[in-house]
């Protein structure tokens, strides 16, 4: 009986020496996840700051005819992007909550490019851009063509697709 109560101590023993090792590295990880998400978070938040005013103004600039004043909300989120958008001063709702499959292509390019600008600070002058807004309206589609040439008249675009009414208007 004392040796078996000898064995179940030892294995006892061990376990314990193991959990306590274990919690000592899941401590060690929960403080370095916690300093890594609070550096991300602060280095973003200042990305996300600059972009944002920029992104609503290029957006703005896109959708002129009706949402001039539209407004953007980009926070950190544990090392990711929470985005929220005004839709017509009712208040911030994620993109695809009110904005049409157009308008959601459009912000997509509006927050690429203004990300791009902010990333890039005039380090990289080239932008590809492939088979991109392909469900916003030709009329939305020329804003976009308008904005390229206005606000990016110094880099140089590649613009691929398969639509010959944008491919046209591009050229135009």
């Amino acid at each position: 009986w004392l040796t078996v109560a000898q064995e179940r101590l030892e294995v006892w023993r061990d376990a314990m020496r193991k959990q306590k090792a274990t919690n000592e590295q899941a401590q060690r990880a929960r403080q370095v996840s916690n300093i890594y998400t609070a550096a991300s978070d602060t280095i973003l938040a200042g990305i996300y700051a600059d972009v944002e005013k920029d992104f609503a103004s290029l957006y703005g600039f896109v959708n002129r005819d009706d949402e001039d004043r539209f407004k953007a909300q980009l926070v950190p989120s544990m090392g990711k992007l929470g985005f929220d958008v005004d839709f017509y001063g009712r208040g911030f709702f994620p993109p695809g909550a009110y904005h049409s499959e157009g308008h959601q292509d459009s912000m997509g390019v509006c927050l690429f490019l203004a990300l791009n600008e902010e990333l890039s600070k005039g380090k990289v002058d080239l932008v590809v851009l492939d088979d991109v807004i392909m469900s916003v309206d030709t009329g939305h589609r020329k804003d976009v063509c308008g904005l390229l040439r206005e606000k990016f008249s110094g880099r140089q675009f590649v613009i691929t697709t398969h639509d010959k009414t944008w491919a046209k208007q591009l050229k135009q």
